[in-house]
């Protein structure tokens, strides 16, 4: 057998391994920004140092689209930044969503935190725990949280997400 060839299962097996890494590294990220914004949310250019400063820029809204699960398919989704706070170095915005998906035992809502750091494309979003499509539990569900790794424009935000644990899949919102 030529060093160079392997055979199709164990190309297969790579390439799983490859993905968790890259599904575990893409978590790490989100887990340092989320520790970053925590230890952040402490300072402030306020006068009133308990205060963080007020924040109402281009987050601030009602956001709705399509989100599409690679496991139940497309739904839809409204994401609401209702509050938010700019601190040295990163911006913070916390609010409501709402997925609706045709299977109607994933269609959920809950509360979101949105994350960006100053001079960085990814817009972190952490969302709630809800009941997600997880092949890999034994009746197909779990209760999780998700998180997504978004990019942002001046009234559109798209990227993926993970139903942390579970398959995930993309997010595509635009500002009404």
């Amino acid at each position: 057998m030529d060093a160079s060839i392997w055979p199709a299962a164990a190309e297969d097996s790579l390439q799983s391994i490859a993905d968790r890494l890259k599904r575990r590294a893409a978590a790490a990220r989100r887990a340092w920004w989320l520790s970053v914004a925590i230890a952040a949310a402490g300072c402030s250019a306020s006068p009133t140092p308990s205060t963080p400063d007020p924040f109402d820029g281009p987050y601030i809204g009602t956001w709705t689209g399509t989100v599409n699960s690679s496991v139940i398919g497309a739904g839809m989704a409204t994401v609401v930044f209702d509050s938010g706070v700019k601190l040295p170095g990163l911006v913070q915005v916390t609010g409501h969503w709402t997925f609706t998906f045709p299977e109607s035992r994933f269609s959920a809502s809950g509360t979101v935190t949105g994350t960006q750091l100053q001079n960085d494309p990814v817009f972190v979003l952490l969302f709630s725990s809800s009941t997600v499509p997880c092949p890999s539990e034994p009746d197909g569900t779990a209760l999780r949280g998700r998180s997504g790794s978004l990019t942002l424009g001046s009234n559109r935000m798209q990227g993926s997400y993970m139903d942390n644990g579970c398959p995930g899949g993309t997010l595509d919102l635009v500002r009404k």
